[in-house]
């Protein structure tokens, strides 16, 4: 059953998913990315008390955890366990490398178009 509540919070619905997650990011209404530690990025949408999947990127950082989202320039930027930073274009669902030079990739903030922050 998905309705669980307490003081704080209500559950109004659930996703089971096969990999833990480590970060979400609302990007559009009620669409939203997870970043799961199998490397892959889930895009889902919420529509009246259910979680949709809408597509499923897999292997984004060659093998390693995606640790990190955030939304920059109509791309979903995804940091990874071995520091690579993948942009996933929303519109023509693809994907490109950024960066590979840095070090894991624990959070992600952009700040202004084209310009984000990692952590």
């Amino acid at each position: 059953d998905a309705k669980v509540t307490d003081d704080l919070f209500s559950c109004e619905c659930r996703l089971m998913v096969d990999a833990d997650v480590n970060d979400l990011l609302l990007y559009d209404g009620m669409k939203f990315a997870a970043a799961m530690n199998d490397g892959s990025v889930k895009l889902l949408e919420y529509d009246e008390g259910v979680i949709k999947p809408m597509k499923k990127y897999t292997d984004v950082h060659g093998g390693c955890p995606c640790n990190a989202l955030c939304c920059n320039s109509g791309k979903i930027i995804c940091g990874g366990e071995g520091g690579s930073l993948v942009g996933i274009d929303l519109d023509g669902n693809a994907k490109e490398v950024v960066s590979l030079s840095m070090a894991s990739i624990r959070s992600l903030a952009s700040v202004a178009r084209d310009i984000f922050v990692s952590a």
